[in-house]
């Protein structure tokens, strides 16, 4: 099984079952990405994965992963705000509200 989650699809498009594996692979993703979280977030590009992942978590309203994303917004917020990428990572968090 691949941590991409791209790799996972069903090429029936008309198969439901790859909705109900986006939180497994949002979860999986996850796993990889919050011992990076800060590094990410600092990086040109990296700032941008944290932003995706964060729109993605919305989205599925997942409340488990927000409030994980929402603690290390938290517990890192000096540190994320006054990084010229980090800063991004920190509104785009703000400015996305949790349905």
């Amino acid at each position: 099984m691949s941590v991409y989650p791209c790799n996972n699809v069903n090429e029936d498009e008309n198969d439901d079952s790859n909705f109900t594996s986006k939180p497994k692979s949002s979860r999986l993703l996850m796993n990889e990405l919050i011992p990076h979280f800060v590094e990410l977030s600092c990086d040109w590009h990296g700032n941008h994965v944290i932003q995706s992942l964060i729109e993605n978590v919305r989205k599925l309203n997942n409340i488990s992963l927000w409030n994980e994303i929402f603690a290390l917004v938290d517990r890192h917020r000096f540190l994320l705000s006054s990084d010229q990428y980090g800063k991004h990572v920190v509104k785009m968090f703000e400015q996305s509200n949790f349905e």
